[in-house]
């Protein structure tokens, strides 16, 4: 083997090794983030948020709350986003309908940073455009960050559009934010949201 081989060979294995460090890093942040937001918002299995696809999920329960107070209607994003990616992984292993699979997986990661927008919107109100900007640019990178810099804040969801400054999120509170955990009550059961009126659960 030439030394100039056995160099290239040693350029590609660091390179591949950096990417997996890179990609191994992103992800940690991101599960970090929407775990801590999941739990303090009182949503059942929060550690979900460590699953690939499971995840998926987890952000779109924290999604609905936010564009159900935003919009005053309901959008099943935790469903679409697990049902979905449920249906690419499994279509990208079928012949004939890959093609099909992946052109789904492009929609529903256009679907996903419509969840991110209001998510964004909620935990870091006046961001939520340059956090989902930097989002499309820098993907995985970009989410991670944005998830880690909003976990601890308590979301307008919570603490209602007369507030212009949210407090960060203290910890202590039984149950988190002072409601009652997801299953009990609906998510949406305050009267922060534009219409005032409680949503259904989930």
């Amino acid at each position: 083997m030439s030394s100039s081989y056995a160099a290239a060979v040693a350029a590609v294995g660091g390179v591949l090794i950096f990417v997996l460090l890179f990609a191994a890093a992103c992800y940690i942040l991101y599960s970090i983030g929407l775990y801590t937001m999941a739990k303090n918002a009182g949503i059942p299995n929060p550690w979900l948020a460590w699953i690939p696809i499971a995840n998926g999920y987890i952000l779109g329960l924290l999604a609905e709350r936010s564009y159900y107070t935003f919009t005053g209607k309901q959008m099943p994003f935790s469903k679409i986003l697990l049902w979905g990616y449920i249906g690419v992984f499994v279509g990208s292993f079928i012949p004939f309908i890959s093609a099909l699979a992946g052109l789904a997986g492009i929609a529903l990661m256009v679907f996903q940073l419509i969840a991110l927008f209001y998510l964004y919107k909620d935990y870091a109100p006046g961001k939520e455009v340059l956090y989902i900007v930097l989002s499309v640019i820098f993907s995985s990178l970009a989410q991670a960050i944005c998830l880690m810099l909003s976990r601890n804040t308590v979301p307008v969801s919570v603490t209602g559009f007369g507030q212009q400054v949210q407090p960060s999120y203290q910890g202590g509170y039984q149950p988190p934010y002072n409601a009652q955990p997801y299953g009990q009550q609906p998510p949406y059961n305050n009267s922060n949201n534009q219409n005032g009126n409680n949503g259904p659960e989930m």
